[in-house]
């Protein structure tokens, strides 16, 4: 089956994810996260690509880079030779190292580009790994808020009026979109959503679970448009109150009905 194109991002801007083969560790520690770092920060000298945010985890590395289409593959195919032959010689390894080649989306907007980078800066936070950006070390969150940053970084400051606190505070705000990512990871961003929309409408309402008996057509109403803004089939929404298909499917059409334009039944994703 052949490769499908990379889209091209008319701004230049990428979000890139590089993963370790069968999702396997590919920093072992400090050491490894640095030798990395170092040999980005390379590519970057040789002019192959600015470097404006990253989050480097233990299985994956999320990246935002601004380059063209040509130097894109260019300056990741050398990052994972360069950084498996090390990895490799150190570890007493053989293979493969990152799985596959690198995945890419463009950012063709500065808002998008904005959100992009909160969301790789939060992904500590959504591991569990910290509970601030601020105390995660390899991410460019520290130098962003640092007394001196990189010049390409420059451009994103700018964008909150080289305003720390605008910064700070719009890395705090609720973000429940969905951005480039592992499939596994994902699943389970998708499945924590879903939990915590129930749990904050079970909450609201004093219910210990939900019940389509004790709910009357306003709780409804409301559970099954939240569940559909969880990207939710009417089928698994039917499941999980224990509602037939049919009534269901006759309060998602008023939901329908009272959104401008109309839109399509959403689809399965879990």
């Amino acid at each position: 089956m052949p490769r499908q194109a990379r889209e091209i991002s008319e701004s230049g801007y990428y979000h890139v994810i590089m993963r370790g083969n069968n999702k396997e560790y590919i920093f072992e520690d400090r050491l490894s996260k640095q030798i990395f770092m170092n040999q980005l920060l390379k590519i970057c000298d040789e002019k192959l690509m600015d470097l404006l945010a990253w989050c480097i985890m233990d299985n994956h590395v999320h990246l935002v880079v601004k380059t063209s289409p040509e130097n894109l593959g260019i300056a990741f195919k050398r990052i994972n030779i360069k950084y498996a032959i090390w990895y490799n010689k150190t570890y007493d390894k053989i293979g493969h190292v990152f799985q596959d080649r690198f995945i890419s989306e463009a950012i063709d907007s500065d808002e998008y580009l904005m959100m992009v980078i909160r969301y790789i800066h939060n992904n500590p936070l959504k591991a569990n790994i910290v509970d601030s950006c601020e105390k995660y070390e390899w991410s460019s969150y520290i130098s962003f808020t640092g007394k001196f940053i990189p010049e390409p970084m420059k451009i994103v400051m700018e964008m909150f009026q080289n305003n720390l606190k605008a910064f700070k505070d719009f890395h705090k705000l609720e973000d429940d979109k969905e951005y480039l990512e592992i499939k596994e990871d994902k699943q389970k961003l998708r499945e924590a959503k879903i939990q915590k929309t129930i749990e904050e409408f079970c909450n609201k309402y004093n219910l210990s679970k939900l019940e389509n008996e004790v709910m009357t057509p306003e709780m409804k109403v409301e559970i099954i448009e939240s569940l559909i803004g969880c990207g939710l089939s009417i089928r698994t929404i039917s499941d999980i109150l224990g509602a037939p298909y049919s009534s269901i499917q006759k309060q998602f059409k008023k939901i329908i009905e009272l959104n401008e334009g109309g839109q399509k039944e959403p689809s399965l994703m879990i």
